[in-house]
């Protein structure tokens, strides 16, 4: 597996640090950012592979991030994580245009296997 530039978007500071760790422990680089508008400036100006987009946030949810992602043209893999499991989120991230689900806190099976799919 190759190394990954990734792009996690989340609100929440202190999961920045765990979740960046937990990527980079990995061989892959964390670029983390806790609003819309910062992922935005930091797709048009970074290379990124993958985005990680967290789907509860204050400003915009991750659903209609990754709408708005989309119709700007933005095609590279968005993956939801949540701290929800559940069917309808599952469904309304697929609708949304993201290409894959993770829960918090990541766990190495389930991240694996969503790189694994996507490259």
């Amino acid at each position: 597996m190759r190394n990954l530039n990734i792009l996690l978007v989340d609100d929440d500071l202190l999961l920045h640090r765990i979740q960046s760790a937990f990527i980079n422990g990995f061989g892959h680089q964390a670029y983390a950012v806790a609003h819309a508008e910062d992922a935005i400036t930091a797709l048009k100006n970074q290379s990124f592979d993958l985005v990680l987009m967290d789907l509860i946030m204050p400003d915009i949810n991750g659903f209609e991030m990754t709408r708005r992602l989309r119709s700007e043209g933005f095609k590279l893999p968005i993956v939801a994580l949540s701290g929800n499991d559940t069917p309808a989120d599952r469904q309304q991230a697929q609708q949304a245009g993201m290409n894959g689900y993770l829960t918090k806190p990541l766990r190495l099976d389930a991240f694996n296997q969503v790189i694994n799919n996507l490259f």
